[in-house]
C-alpha cells in the first residue's frame, strides 16, 4: 500500500532527514506545467548550465506538523524554510511512502550511487516549436486522438474552494500531450511566461505539454520516494484564513491519494532490474 503526501520539515532538514538530500541537495526543478498553473520561478538553477531553463527551481511546500507554528515552503535555493499562509507562489513536490518497492516497479536504476525509479506519468515540459505547430494544427483540424486518460486540477481561482477540472489528454504516434491555456489569473507573470524551450507564451496563447515518466529518488531506509521535480502548483489549494491549516484541510493530500494517484498509475509498470 502506498500513501502520497509532501515532505515534512524533518524529512528535509532534520537529524533523520532523507538520505537522498545529502546527495542531491534541496533545490528542485519546476516543470512547465507547474509554471503555467502558478508557480514562481526565479534566477536559481539546479545545474551550472544556466541556459537550461528546465533547471529553474521554485518554492515547494512542506507538511504541517503538530509542533509547527506556521506552514512552510522550501526556499528556491534550498537554503532553508520560509513560513507562509499563502501557497499561491509555491508548488508540490510529492513524496510516496511505500511498504515494498515491488508494489510500484520491478526496475531500480542506479546512477552515480543515486537510486531512483520511474513510476507513473504526468505533464512535464513544453514540446519543441516544431511539435507545437504540428499538434496545434492537428488539434484545430480535429485530427488528434483523444486518450481515455485525463489530468485533473483545481480550477478554483478563489483559493478557498476545490473545484475539480480536467485536461483532455491527446495521443500522437504513441506519445501523450495536454494543451494548456496561458491564463492571466493563474500565471505568476502579468503578460505571459517563459517556458523551458526559451519561448515567451503570452496570455491567452496555448502551450502543448509532454506527458512523461516521473522520476522518484529512492530512500530505502525511510521507505519513501521523493519526486525529482516540483510537479504542480499549490495555488489552487491555498487556505487564506489561518496559518494552521494542515494538508488534510486544504485538499492536497486528498488530491494526491485519489485523482493524482490514479492518473499517474497509467503505464507505470516495467519489467526488469537495470543498473547503469
Amino acid at each position: 500500500m502506498i500513501y502520497i503526501t509532501v515532505p515534512t520539515n524533518e524529512d528535509l532538514f532534520g537529524k533523520n532527514k532523507l538520505d537522498i538530500i545529502n546527495k542531491i541537495g534541496l533545490p528542485a526543478n519546476v516543470t512547465d506545467y507547474a509554471i503555467i498553473n502558478g508557480i514562481f520561478v526565479g534566477d536559481y538553477y539546479t545545474d551550472i548550465i544556466r541556459s537550461n531553463l528546465a533547471n529553474r527551481t521554485g518554492y515547494y511546500i512542506t507538511k504541517f506538523e503538530e509542533n509547527d507554528e506556521h506552514n512552510h515552503v522550501v526556499i528556491i535555493d534550498g537554503s532553508g524554510l520560509a513560513h507562509t499562509h499563502d501557497y499561491r507562489f509555491a508548488g508540490v513536490r510529492p513524496i510516496i511512502h511505500y511498504d515494498t518497492l515491488e508494489e510500484l516497479t520491478n526496475e531500480l536504476i542506479i546512477e552515480n550511487d543515486i537510486k531512483y525509479i520511474n513510476y507513473g506519468q504526468y505533464p512535464m515540459n513544453v514540446v519543441n516549436s516544431k511539435q507545437q505547430n504540428i499538434l496545434e494544427s492537428l488539434f484545430q483540424n480535429e485530427e488528434l486522438t483523444i486518450s481515455k486518460d485525463v489530468i485533473s486540477q483545481n480550477v478554483s481561482l478563489n483559493y478557498d474552494d476545490f473545484i475539480p477540472g480536467y485536461k483532455i489528454v491527446y495521443e500522437l504516434d504513441g506519445k501523450k500531450y495536454i494543451r494548456c491555456h496561458i491564463n492571466k489569473d493563474l500565471i505568476y507573470g502579468k503578460d505571459g511566461v517563459i517556458l523551458s524551450d526559451g519561448n515567451f507564451y503570452p496570455v491567452d496563447s496555448y502551450a502543448w505539454i509532454n506527458i512523461e515518466k516521473i522520476k522518484w529518488y529512492v530512500n530505502e531506509r525511510h521507505k519513501t520516494l521523493l519526486s525529482e521535480n516540483v510537479l504542480f502548483s499549490a495555488r489552487g489549494y491555498h487556505e487564506p484564513l489561518s496559518y494552521e491549516q494542515g494538508l488534510e484541510d486544504n485538499g492536497i493530500d486528498y488530491f494526491l491519494n485519489n485523482s493524482f494517484k490514479e492518473e499517474i498509475n497509467s503505464n507505470s509498470k516495467v519489467k526488469k532490474l537495470t543498473r547503469k
